[in-house]
């Protein structure tokens, strides 16, 4: 893996090899390297950046989920029927949207190894007039993304999904007591984590 820059004017061809794990995306110094006991000694001037693929939208929208491959954000199979008798082989799933067309979508470092991320929701559809969601955690494993967690969500809506301190952070819409099936009224924030390798919800 190449570091640079070394020194002012050094070529980019003469950037010293190191071997370093592949989770450290922030500038250290020689120093600091070397409290961590990861490089023994080199002269050095001026910093190191470690460079890594990070993790896109495009490859999100082409990612597999569950060994079905999305193109541009969904995959269909079979025509939808509404009314009995429904086409038992029909579903679609996509990447959810907001109001204003955005992708659910969000990049960030969900379990705590420095690097990129990306948390999604996906909508699923079988037929009738119900909708399920299912955030799904995306990261880079060797320049392929992967989906490592899923969790079902419900039918709720969904207003926005971000990232923030190693959490997964929904802000929905959903029923109260009082409110009428078509119209939710009741707006929430729920957190996820991933514990022990799993994803759940922090209550």
């Amino acid at each position: 893996m190449n570091w640079g820059p070394l020194m002012p004017g050094t070529n980019p061809e003469d950037a010293i090899t190191i071997n370093f794990d592949s989770t450290t995306t922030i500038k250290l110094s020689l120093e600091n390297l070397n409290r961590k006991g990861r490089v023994s000694t080199y002269h050095f001037q001026g910093h190191i950046k470690p460079i890594f693929r990070q993790i896109t939208e495009k490859e999100v929208l082409n990612a597999s989920i569950n060994d079905i491959a999305l193109v541009n954000g969904e995959y269909q199979q079979g025509e939808a029927y509404f009314l009995p008798p429904n086409n038992k082989d029909y579903f679609h799933i996509w990447i959810c949207k907001d109001n204003e067309d955005n992708y659910l979508l969000a990049f960030g470092d969900v379990n705590n190894d420095e690097s990129l991320d990306a948390a999604a929701i996906t909508c699923f559809h079988g037929g009738g007039n119900a909708v399920f969601k299912t955030l799904n955690i995306f990261t880079n494993i060797k320049g392929n993304t992967v989906l490592i967690n899923t969790l079902q969500l419900g039918l709720f809506v969904i207003e926005n999904v971000s990232i923030r301190n190693n959490l997964i952070i929904i802000e929905t819409i959903e029923h109260k007591t009082t409110d009428p099936r078509c119209c939710p009224s009741l707006h929430k924030l729920r957190y996820f984590t991933i514990e022990n390798e799993k994803l759940a919800e922090k209550l």
